[in-house]
């Protein structure tokens, strides 16, 4: 067995996640493994009859304080410092109000009020009563654990002390004790709040507790946002890891706003902001994983829906993991063995739908003109259909360069948004796209960048990331066409 630990830094993660291991307690709950190891991304343990098994995600889970929603840390394991309704609730508080007028034994207690409980879902109540669910809407499904249907472990969830999820706003960055003058916007606030504060729990507490669990690690998912502090935090998370365990793979998930690379959108405080912390996180993310799919955060969807969508891609490598094909051989795939092009910047579904958020950036011109296509240095397909038994492989005959991987059928939960309920194939790509957007941003840093320290190594570094994407020959200054 050859396990895979889940690491989702953010709310927008832990979506993503949580829709991910809801099709693995479906797939359980069919009992359609088709040869599929249910313990690659979960940890089984046998109750004391040894007639029945318990599951929970090989995971850890960070996010901003009360971004889990009703979730508590030890919910599961000890409800005793848990309301589970609001008529409880009332009864502890009139019977704590009666003893102190009384004289009782909590005379004299002074009460603290920390904010209002976040109420459980009504899907997460049905659950929780062994009820039937009802359909799950965009209003019902504002935090992950409002419809998560497997039960995480202590060590999986992770709340930041000081930084708070706005849940009336999600798509902002978390707010510093909630005071609205400081937001987690920043990619060194992010690296600092890691190091500073983050780091010994994450692997003393975290991290230790998942590796026990493991016979024989082969690698992790790193999910996380890129532009804003969670780019900073998952960077310092990634570089410790890597110095830690550096023999296993990391598959390295990055979450973009929708802004342009270097255009538009990127005018103004907030957008040249964006673009700073997006440039060294997915510098980072970049160096130190075997591969990198720069993901894009599609806007006017909210965060359940976008967790649907994305888990069809981040489902369709890792089932293809599942069945005994190693992370270090889809690594190969994709490669090509050439390490130092790892960049996945082609993510596309069945119908052209593209997820990959580099495929939204324009060619970069050349002699005044827009270069058409890219070259595709690699490029894989993953079937959602059995062929023969266990994961195959093959050549596509519509494309000698596509390798093609078979996986077992989609197979969504029922919190899996309707829109995104049918998939045949995913594809991913290596292409020459990779070496546009780091040329634009080489001439990103040259133009802003102008009083950090680092910035001659900046761009050095984004040059030469760009030209290991080259493909035929290009003039010094980027003009005329192609040889």
């Amino acid at each position: 067995m050859h396990e895979v630990i889940n690491l989702g830094v953010s709310h927008r993660a832990g979506h993503i996640l949580t829709q991910f291991f809801n099709c693995r307690e479906k797939q359980l709950l069919d009992n359609n493994d088709n040869g599929c190891d249910a313990k690659v991304f979960l940890h089984g343990t046998l109750d004391g009859g040894g007639q029945s098994m318990s599951y929970e995600p090989r995971a850890v889970l960070w996010d901003a304080k009360n971004g889990s929603g009703s979730l508590g840390k030890y919910q599961y394991v000890s409800e005793a410092d848990y309301c589970v309704d609001d008529s409880k609730e009332q009864e502890l508080l009139q019977s704590l109000s009666q003893e102190t007028a009384g004289g009782g034994d909590a005379a004299g207690a002074q009460v603290i009020h920390t904010g209002r409980r976040i109420q459980r879902s009504s899907y997460q109540a049905a659950l929780d009563r062994n009820g039937a669910v009802p359909i799950l809407e965009r209003s019902a499904a504002k935090y992950w654990s409002d419809y998560c249907r497997m039960v995480y472990g202590p060590s999986s969830v992770n709340e930041l002390e000081r930084w708070y999820h706005n849940a009336q706003e999600p798509e902002k960055a978390p707010d510093y004790e909630q005071l609205g003058q400081r937001a987690f916007e920043s990619y060194a606030v992010g690296l600092e709040e890691f190091r500073g504060n983050c780091l010994l729990r994450f692997f003393e507490d975290s991290l230790h507790a998942q590796l026990e669990q493991c016979d024989s690690l082969q690698g992790f998912n790193v999910v996380s946002e890129v532009d804003n502090g969670w780019g900073g935090f998952s960077s310092g998370m990634v570089i410790e890891l890597k110095d830690e365990l550096p023999k296993v793979e990391y598959f390295c998930w990055g979450l973009n706003e929708d802004a342009e690379v270097g255009g538009s959108g990127t005018q103004g405080r907030r957008g040249r902001l964006l673009e700073h912390n997006r440039i060294r996180a997915t510098l980072t993310m970049v160096e130190e994983s075997s591969v990198y799919v720069p993901l894009y955060s599609v806007g006017g969807l909210s965060h359940w829906e976008f967790g649907g969508r994305v888990c069809q891609a981040f489902d369709s490598v890792n089932m293809v993991a599942g069945h005994g094909v190693s992370l270090a051989y889809l690594v190969d795939v994709l490669t090509l063995a050439d390490v130092q092009r790892n960049v996945v910047d082609l993510v596309r579904t069945d119908g052209g739908r593209e997820d990959g958020f580099w495929g939204r950036v324009p060619r970069r011109k050349a002699g005044g003109r827009e270069r058409m296509g890219s070259e595709v240095f690699s490029q894989v397909r993953i079937m959602r259909s059995r062929c023969g038994a266990g994961a195959g492989a093959g050549e596509d005959a519509d494309a000698r360069r596509r390798k093609v991987l078979w996986t077992d059928r989609w197979a969504p939960s029922d919190t899996i948004p309707e829109d995104y309920r049918q998939l045949r194939h995913v594809d991913l790509g290596i292409t020459e796209k990779s070496r546009d957007v780091f040329l634009n941003w080489q001439d990103v840093v040259t133009r802003q960048f102008r009083y950090d320290s680092d910035r001659e190594e900046l761009k050095e570094k984004l040059g030469t990331l760009a030209s290991v994407y080259e493909s035929g020959w290009y003039d010094d200054g980027d003009e005329g066409d192609d040889c």
